[in-house]
């Protein structure tokens, strides 16, 4: 009895290690399920509210610093104002623009990758002449695609 008591337990052994080596695999079959367009809108949005409220924030820390205090725009040369945009006012929705595109990338939605190029291309115009930002409204066009796509926040940078 001790004899087939050892068969059981090496037989339970060898069940476990295959069923381990089968489980391990490569990793290579894993699939990602893709969002759907109502997901991404709804994270997408979520993303874009937390940014803008994130730049709300920063432009009114930036107004109560003492140098700032009490100056109107009047005051600043268009290259300071270029400048303050590229410093506070730039950075969260660039991060937007970058969270969005990680999640635009599960959709396969070629409609959703395009908003996000579009803001890509607006970050990238403002970085390159933030006077840009003065002179035009720097993401009309992404507003326009996120807006026919089915965002509301994201259609209000």
């Amino acid at each position: 009895m001790r004899e087939s008591a050892v068969r059981i337990y090496l037989g339970a052994v060898a069940l476990v290690l295959a069923i381990a080596v089968v489980g391990c695999g490569s990793g290579g079959d894993t699939t990602e399920v893709a969002l759907t367009k109502a997901q991404f809108i709804k994270r997408g949005d979520a993303i874009c509210r937390s940014h803008q409220a994130e730049r709300e924030k920063a432009f009114a820390a930036w107004q109560k610093e003492p140098a700032n205090k009490g100056k109107q725009i009047e005051d600043w040369t268009k290259k300071e104002l270029g400048q303050i945009y590229l410093t506070v006012m730039l950075p969260p929705v660039k991060d937007a623009w970058q969270e969005l595109d990680e999640l635009a990338g599960s959709t396969g939605d070629p409609k959703a990758e395009n908003f996000v190029k579009s803001l890509e291309v607006a970050v990238k115009k403002v970085e390159e002449k933030p006077t840009r930002a003065l002179k035009e409204i720097p993401y009309e066009d992404a507003n326009k695609i996120a807006q026919e796509y089915g965002f509301k926040a994201c259609g209000l940078f």
